[in-house]
Parts: structure tokens; sequence; C-alpha cells
């Protein structure tokens, strides 16, 4: 990355994205590269986090939504 050695947080969310998805299974179409909404919930998953473990986020900021109520769809 351009940012190693500056001290600036970077995440990676392809890792966590594909470690237990294919490809396929995370875009929104074989002719479409956006992501997903299996994509996109573990990103935002990965991405409160990240923000939490790195103290990115004010104390008295408040997550809608806890990680544990968002699950895989059916």
């Amino acid at each position: 990355s351009g940012l190693a050695g500056t001290n600036i947080p970077v995440l990676d969310l392809g890792p966590a994205i594909h470690v237990n998805h294919s490809p396929a299974e995370v875009l929104v179409h074989s002719s479409d590269a956006h992501p997903n909404e299996i994509a996109h919930r573990i990103a935002a998953m990965e991405i409160l986090r990240f923000l939490r473990e790195n103290l990115l986020l004010p104390r008295e900021a408040s997550v809608p939504i806890a990680p544990q109520a968002i699950s895989e769809p059916p």
C-alpha cells in the first residue's frame, strides 16, 4: 500500500469478503462487478470493527444496528 509507514490506518476488505465467499457470490451479477448485499454486509461489519479497534469512533458514537443483528440472507 502507498500508505505504508505513514501511521494512517488502512483496511483491506478483500480478505474478509472472500474468506467464506467466492467472487461470484459477492457480485451483483456476472456481468456487473459491483458488490452485492452480502459484500456490503461484510464490509459494514468489518468497517465498524476496524473503527472501534483503532479508536476512530467517538465514545458517544452510536451504531444503529449491532453487528450481531446482521445475519446472512436466507
